[in-house]
């Protein structure tokens, strides 16, 4: 069973694009929202892209719609282990394309922002809407 909290947030978008959310302003523990897609593929891997925007105007340290290639390495890491960990957790190996197109964080939360929780949950719920999970979904409400 997978284990999801009332802090974890997620919807589909009208583009077909991912909204998924985590963490809390509280207790220093820091909130994350990202924008994904997640598409199948005729391949035995899961690929993860980190999506570019030429046009982005915004300031690098107020990461608010950070494009996912401008999303430092080691956080781009741990979303590539949470989705990882989503798959997983439906026994899911290969087959898909993760692209993380946008993260909005706070900056003082930046070194501990649940990057990693929001892909997680992002992946589990996706496959769950399309009628693709292989676990039970508990929402907690703690």
């Amino acid at each position: 069973m997978i284990q999801l909290f009332r802090t974890d947030h997620f919807k589909i978008n009208e583009d077909g694009t991912c909204y998924a959310g985590a963490g809390t302003y509280s207790n220093c523990a820091g909130k994350i929202g990202i924008t994904l897609s997640i598409e199948p593929r005729e391949t035995s891997e899961l690929q993860f892209v980190w999506a570019e925007d030429p046009e982005w105007q915004g300031d690098p340290h107020n990461t608010v719609g950070l494009p996912g290639a401008l999303v430092c390495p080691e956080l781009r890491r741990y979303a590539e282990k949470g989705a990882r960990e989503g798959f997983a957790a439906n026994t899911i190996t290969g087959g898909y394309r993760f692209t993380l197109i946008s993260a909005s964080m706070s900056p003082s939360d930046y070194p501990r922002s649940p990057i990693q929780r929001a892909s997680f949950v992002a992946v589990v719920k996706w496959l769950a809407h399309h009628g693709l999970s292989k676990q039970s979904i508990d929402h907690k409400t703690c």
